[in-house]
């Protein structure tokens, strides 16, 4: 099982990876550098906006993945009868989306703590 779960989580990250400069290439022309050779405002709060928008995305994946886990581990207890070891997975599943759960929060807090830290904006 935790064979599969690594090879599933290897794919996902592989897949997140090789979108990642689809993001980058999103945000359209690059302007030209201010007189002073550093970076435009515009660019860093399109920079922010577009962290913003992953935690929300990789926030909200990880909340649908670990609410399937909990309603799986529901039904493993279900159907576990005396089996102690479906018993014990199903515990082990439950625990994994309870923790799926604190990561996905976090994650949709993490750009209000930044914005708050660096006096920022908080997209809606």
């Amino acid at each position: 099982m935790r064979f599969i779960m690594k090879k599933i989580l290897t794919k996902i990250m592989a897949a997140g990876l090789s979108l990642a400069p689809i993001a980058v290439f999103a945000q359209g022309t690059i302007s030209p550098l201010t007189p002073s050779g550093g970076v435009p405002v515009a660019n860093v709060g399109a920079l922010s906006g577009l962290l913003q928008t992953l935690a929300r995305f990789f926030g909200t994946l990880i909340m649908a993945i670990a609410v399937f886990m909990i309603l799986y581990a529901a039904f493993k207890f279900i159907t576990a009868g005396d089996n102690e070891d479906s018993v014990g997975q199903a515990r082990t599943m439950l625990t994994y989306g309870v923790i799926g759960i604190v990561v996905a929060l976090i994650a949709f807090s993490i750009p209000s703590l930044v914005a708050s830290i660096f006096g920022g904006a908080v997209l809606n």
